[in-house]
């Protein structure tokens, strides 16, 4: 296997990785939130609402329309498989950029190891915030109970992607400039 392969089989699990953090950090802000909005009473209706009574029928769309329908519709495909593709590379690279410049920053030692520990503090982060709201306000409700799990499982998922890449740089001996 060339080299450049090597790095790009590596690389492919930082990406996997830090979407994942993306998603587990996102997760928790929802939580925080919905818990934020439930105790203030932000997005509450004022008054109640009625429901209305009234129907509408629609007729048989022209052509001309289902056309126009069809061409937004393979568009909107197309658009969404190319940021499929590309979405991980991007936040995949930018990840490290973030996480290798707060490691600059920090004067934190540039080495595998390092930023291994650094990626699992910053995957594990969004649970510990969890962990203290569920002690602090124990909050109740389905909705709390799906993101909290969801932000579990990608912070695990996270960490068990940044854990894999660390292992194949290593057995492939790549240089800390090679890992993102």
């Amino acid at each position: 296997m060339s080299v450049r392969r090597k790095i790009v089989v590596a690389n492919v699990f930082g990406a996997i990785g830090y979407m994942l953090l993306v998603a587990a950090w996102a997760f928790s802000l929802a939580v925080i939130l919905a818990i934020l909005f439930e105790t203030t009473g932000v997005g509450q209706p004022s008054m109640p609402l009625e429901p209305t009574k009234e129907t509408v029928t629609a007729g048989s769309p022209s052509p001309v329309v289902m056309v126009a329908s069809y061409a937004i519709t393979g568009l909107v495909v197309l658009v969404s498989l190319g940021i499929l593709v590309t979405l991980p590379y991007f936040v995949g690279k930018w990840g490290a950029r973030i996480v290798k410049g707060f490691m600059k920053l920090t004067r934190i030692d540039m080495t595998r190891k390092q930023l291994l520990l650094v990626k699992g503090c910053l995957a594990a982060l969004p649970l510990l915030v969890l962990m203290v709201l569920q002690l602090a306000l124990t909050p109740e409700g389905i909705v709390f109970a799906a993101m909290f799990g969801a932000t579990v499982a990608a912070s695990l998922l996270a960490i068990v992607a940044f854990l894999m890449q660390a292992l194949l740089a290593r057995r492939q001996k790549l240089s800390i400039d090679e890992v993102w």
